[in-house]
C-alpha cells in the first residue's frame, strides 16, 4: 500500500528511501525466493519552515511575478477604482507613496522586459 503526502508551496525536506533488494536471498534467516520487507511503525521528526513569499518590485497583486496585470491594476488604483495587494511593490521610486511617477517607472520596466 502506498501513502502519499502532497505539500503546499515550497516544501524543503529530507527523506529516508527502503528499497527492497533484487535477486535471490541466500542467507540462513529468509528461506523466501525473494526479498521482503514489513515497515510497521515510522516516526519522522522535524521543525516547520516558514517559507516567507520573496518581494517583487512590480508586483501589487502579489501573485509572486510582475506582470502587465499589474500596471493595469496601478492604473486603476489610480484612478480610484482598484486596489492593490502589495502597495509598496510599486513603489518604483522609493517614496513611500504611490502615484503617476511609479507608473511611468513601472510601464518603462514592462516596455523594457524586466
Amino acid at each position: 500500500m502506498n501513502y502519499i503526502t502532497k505539500f503546499d508551496g515550497e516544501a524543503v525536506g529530507r527523506y529516508v528511501r527502503y528499497q527492497t533488494p533484487t535477486g535471490t536471498p541466500d542467507g540462513t534467516t529468509n528461506k523466501d525466493g525473494s526479498y521482503c520487507a514489513n515497515i510497521a511503525e515510522i516516526a519522522l521528526y522535524g521543525e516547520k519552515k516558514e517559507v516567507v513569499p520573496k518581494e517583487v518590485l512590480g508586483d501589487v497583486d502579489a501573485n509572486g511575478e510582475f506582470q502587465v496585470n499589474d500596471l493595469v491594476l496601478l492604473s486603476k488604483f489610480l484612478l480610484g477604482s482598484g486596489t492593490l495587494v502589495k502597495w509598496k511593490n510599486g513603489d518604483f521610486d522609493n517614496d513611500d507613496r504611490i502615484d503617476t511617477f511609479d507608473l511611468i517607472l513601472m510601464r518603462q520596466h514592462i516596455v523594457a522586459g524586466s
